[in-house]
């Protein structure tokens, strides 16, 4: 794996976190030494992920040392835990100390490090296939078990790519602005450790000035985010007052308000920072697309040309995106029986994404096919919402909509709408700013039976 850089680079901080803890290369070396001893290669561990120091050495030493994770966000509801552990069998369990006494399937202590610890899950080994590295989520929020496969070849393959689009320099520095149970999240970390960069890590949000003192004063280069995080950044001044050291902005996760692309392209051109705004599928490890050197401008609604190892095409009979090459994943699973399963995407993905494609390759996004949008950068499955929130109303009939950044849920059970917003924001871990309730006395249906979804948006 690439994340053997500690030999050229042992002297280097790879983590640096805002209490003032770090590790070097060197101690993720005899971190992997410790790693290797402690548990068997090849063990499935459930990863329940937070910003620390701990959480992100745990994240490097399972790659290195040839085990599968599966992160989940740390404050994931255990009762939705509970349905990942039960479905995938995981041998062991990452999580900060307080919370083990949630689960009921621990057998034993593997190793304790500060405030987390790895914990000897009642399953044994899973049969996995030689190739797997990374199970991520299609939408953990929600529950829904399924997650998306990665190999070893993806994560080094894609990782490549976004070196070669982002022009990533030695030692990189930037903070951990998204969570790495998300496929951007963990690409952050990638690209960092393959260049011997430094991750500055942070639980604290972009609106807390604390934040941004921490990144000035340890000389960020690079910061990423989805638009939602550009948003609040640029509601809290970064784009009027930038660092003086940074040479790279990055924007995935969805496309963003026109007004604020326009900006970042101005101002970012005029300082002389590298701003690319990318386009991106789990599925597809992370990156597909990147901007290139003759596109001078990233332009509102363009994606870029497929990135390294990639190519790119519409197909001609129903206008959808369609990606090839070696960052697209092995396939899905939902339970442990499927981690023996290969390739079974074979290096085709269908993105679900409406696109046009003009002659010089570069990528238009018109519209979308599958019923999954994105909340400041979250993927969220619609017709997941609508099971939670059937739940949520007492199994009253709930219809589910919505575009980027803007989710309607329509609802037919006259009852108290604002502590059900609540909840539901709760448990899809999204802002309530992010959608809306409504209540239809009727729930539209077409002639088959199906909810007559078309109605539903014109209702928007």
């Amino acid at each position: 794996m690439f994340f053997s850089l500690f030999e050229a680079h042992p002297e280097r901080t790879a983590i640096l976190s805002d209490s003032g803890t770090s590790l070097t290369y060197a101690d993720l070396y005899s971190a992997c030494l410790f790693f290797r001893n402690a548990i068997p290669p090849r063990s499935l561990i459930l990863f329940l992920a937070d910003r620390s120091v701990q959480s992100l050495a745990l994240y490097y030493c399972a790659l290195s040392e040839n085990c599968v994770l599966l992160p989940l966000d740390e404050k994931t509801p255990p009762s939705v835990v509970e349905r990942f552990i039960h479905f995938y069998r995981p041998e062991y369990i990452w999580c900060r100390t307080e919370q083990i006494k949630n689960f009921q399937c621990i057998a034993d202590t593997a190793f304790i490090k500060g405030d987390h610890g790895l914990f000897k899950s009642l399953y044994p080994s899973v049969r996995l296939h030689k190739d797997l590295a990374l199970l991520l989520t299609t939408s953990g929020s929600t529950g829904n078990p399924k997650t998306v496969r990665i190999s070893y070849t993806n994560l080094l393959e894609n990782t490549k790519a976004i070196l070669e689009a982002l022009s990533l320099e030695d030692g990189a520095i930037g903070p951990t602005t998204l969570p790495i149970q998300y496929t951007y999240g963990a690409a952050i970390c990638n690209m960092h450790f393959a260049v011997g960069g430094t991750l500055l890590v942070t639980e604290r949000t972009v609106l807390d000035p604390y934040f941004h003192a921490f990144i000035r004063e340890n000389n960020l280069t690079n910061i990423q985010g989805v638009p939602y995080i550009h948003e609040m950044l640029d509601r809290v001044g970064f784009y009027n007052n930038l660092p003086a050291t940074l040479s790279l902005v990055t924007m995935g996760g969805g496309q963003a308000p026109k007004r604020l692309q326009i900006k970042m392209n101005q101002i970012l051109k005029e300082h002389g920072i590298r701003f690319a705004a990318l386009y991106g599928q789990t599925e597809g490890t992370t990156m597909l697309t990147k901007i290139p050197d003759w596109l001078e401008m990233n332009e509102p609604g363009c994606i870029g040309v497929a990135c390294k190892g990639m190519k790119a095409a519409v197909d001609p009979n129903t206008n959808e995106l369609v990606f090839s090459g070696s960052s697209v994943c092995m396939g899905y699973a939902e339970s442990a029986d499927d981690l023996q399963k290969g390739n079974e995407n074979h290096g085709i993905l269908r993105t679900g994404d409406l696109a046009r494609m003009d002659e010089r390759g570069c990528i238009y996004l018109t519209g979308r096919i599958k019923r999954i949008i994105k909340l400041a950068g979250i993927r969220v499955n619609l017709d997941d919402v609508e099971t939670i929130a059937a739940e949520i109303f007492g199994g009253a009939e709930c219809a589910c909509c919505g575009s980027e950044n803007a989710m309607v849920v329509f609802q037919s059970a006259s009852t108290d709408t604002f502590k059900a917003k609540q909840l539901l924001a709760d448990r899809l871990r999204i802002s309530q700013a992010m959608f809306r309730i409504e209540y239809l006395e009727e729930i539209p249906r077409k002639g088959n039976g199906k909810i007559d979804y078309p109605s539903l948006e014109r209702l928007q």
